[in-house]
C-alpha cells in the first residue's frame, strides 16, 4: 500500500513519498525522472525533505526518500572530474609551467637607520669643508708628502705609505702637480691646489665610520636602539669630526681598525659552519683590513693584537672540543695564521713596492738612507730656460 503526496506548488519541487518497507513502482518512476533531469544538466537542485510524521500512515509503515540524492551528487561530482581531466576543458595542461626556480635572484634589504647615519655623517663632515682655506695642523706634513709623491722625489717618514698614497692619488686625478709643498701652518692655498678634494677623501673615511660602528654593535648582540645611540655618540664626537675634515691619516686609521673588528665578528659568527664559503670570505677580509690598517700607521699593531687575542681564545675553545679531530684543529690554526698574518704581510709588501717604484728621484729623504741606496736614485735633470 503506497500513498504519494505532491506539493501543491510547482512540479519542480522534489517528490516526497511515504511508502511501506517495499518500494512501489510509482516511487521508482519519480526517482528516475529526477535523476534524468540532473543528468541532462537542467540546473535544478534536488532537495529532499523527509517528513517523518504519522499522519495518515498506518502502523508499521516507514518513511523513505525517493531519488537517492547522495547517489546523484556523487555521480555529478564524478562527471565534473571527468570534464576537468579532459584536455579540452583544461587547456593549461597542454603548456605546463616550469617548476624550476630562477637562476639569478637578488633580494635587497635596506636598513633605513643604516642609511640615515651615513647621510648624517656625510652632512656633518662635508659641510663647508673648504673652510678655512689655509694649511692646518698636520696638513703641513701629509700634504707635503703627497706633493713629493707627485714630484716622485724620495722622502722619509715614520709612517707606512698607504694614507699618503691615497692623498697623492686624489691630487693626481684632479690634476695637481705637487708644486705646492705645504711648508707652513697658516699658508693660504693657491687656486691650483685641490685641497678640498684631498680633504673630502678624509671626510669620506670618517663618514664610513658610522655604519661600521652601527654594525659592530649589532654583531655584539645589542639592540638597534643601543646601536643607534653608539653611532650618534661617534657621529657627534668633536675630535673625530675635526680629524676627518683635514688632510690627516687618523680617519683612515680608525676606519680600518673598525672594519677589522667588524670582519672578525662576522667571521666569528660563522664558527658553526667551518671551512664554508662565508667562513673563508670573512676571515680573508679580516686579513685585508688588518693589512690596510698596518699600511696607514704602525699603531695599527694594536688592532692586530686585539684580533690576535680573539683568535687565540677561539682556538683555545676548539682545543677543548672533544669531537674535533687533530687534523681539523691543525687546519683551523694554519688557515687563521695564513689569513691573519700572511695577507697583512703581503698587503704591506705591495704598498712598499708601489712606494719605492714611484719615488725614483733624489729628494729630502737622502739623508736618512745609506750611500748605496742614494746611488740607486736618479738625479732630476736641470732645466735651462
Amino acid at each position: 500500500l503506497t500513498r504519494a503526496t505532491r506539493s501543491p506548488m510547482a512540479a519542480d519541487i522534489p517528490v516526497v513519498q511515504r511508502c511501506s518497507s517495499s518500494t512501489s513502482a510509482e516511487s521508482t518512476d519519480a526517482g528516475s525522472r529526477v535523476e534524468q533531469k540532473e543528468e541532462e544538466g537542467s540546473g535544478l537542485r534536488l532537495r529532499t525533505q523527509a517528513k517523518l510524521t504519522n499522519e495518515g500512515a498506518p502502523q508499521g509503515e516507514s518513511v523513505t526518500e525517493v531519488g537517492q540524492p547522495s547517489t546523484l551528487f556523487s555521480s555529478l561530482e564524478s562527471q565534473k572530474k571527468k570534464k576537468n581531466n579532459s584536455p579540452f576543458w583544461n587547456v593549461t595542461s597542454w603548456f605546463p609551467r616550469s617548476k624550476e626556480g630562477a637562476w639569478l635572484t637578488c633580494r635587497v634589504e635596506v636598513d633605513v637607520a643604516w642609511c640615515v647615519v651615513i647621510a648624517l655623517g656625510c652632512l656633518i663632515r662635508f659641510w663647508r669643508i673648504h673652510y678655512p682655506p689655509y694649511v692646518l695642523f698636520d696638513e703641513v706634513h701629509f700634504g707635503k708628502f703627497a706633493s713629493y709623491y707627485l714630484r716622485r722625489e724620495f722622502f722619509f717618514d715614520v709612517h707606512p705609505p698607504l694614507g699618503k698614497l691615497i692623498f697623492a692619488a686624489i691630487g693626481y686625478l684632479v690634476g695637481f702637480d705637487g708644486s705646492f709643498l705645504f711648508d707652513n701652518i697658516g699658508n693660504a692655498f693657491p687656486s691650483t691646489v685641490p685641497y678640498v678634494a684631498m680633504r673630502c677623501v678624509s671626510a669620506l673615511a670618517g663618514s664610513l665610520l658610522m655604519p661600521c660602528v652601527f654594525q659592530i654593535m649589532l654583531e655584539l648582540g645589542f639592540s638597534h636602539r643601543t646601536a643607534i645611540l653608539a653611532t650618534v655618540f661617534t657621529l657627534l664626537d668633536n675630535s673625530l669630526v675635526i680629524q676627518s675634515r683635514v688632510i690627516m691619516l687618523d680617519s683612515f686609521l680608525i676606519l680600518f681598525t673598525y672594519t677589522s673588528v667588524l670582519c672578525y665578528l662576522k667571521f666569528y659568527h660563522c664558527r658553526y659552519e667551518p671551512f664554508s664559503e662565508r667562513w673563508h670570505k670573512w676571515l680573508a677580509l679580516t686579513g685585508v683590513s688588518l693589512g690596510l690598517l698596518l699600511g696607514v700607521k704602525y699603531t695599527g699593531l694594536l688592532g692586530l693584537g686585539c684580533v690576535g687575542l680573539l683568535t687565540v681564545c677561539d682556538l683555545w675553545q676548539l682545543i677543548g672540543n672533544p669531537f674535533l679531530q687533530l687534523a681539523d684543529l691543525f687546519l683551523h690554526t694554519l688557515l687563521r695564521g695564513l689569513y691573519l698574518l700572511g695577507i697583512p704581510l703581503l698587503v704591506n709588501m705591495a704598498l712598499f713596492y708601489i712606494h719605492f717604484s714611484i719615488l725614483v728621484y733624489s729628494g729630502p729623504g737622502n739623508a736618512y738612507v745609506s750611500r748605496s741606496f742614494k746611488y740607486s736614485l736618479l738625479v732630476r735633470p736641470i732645466e735651462i730656460n
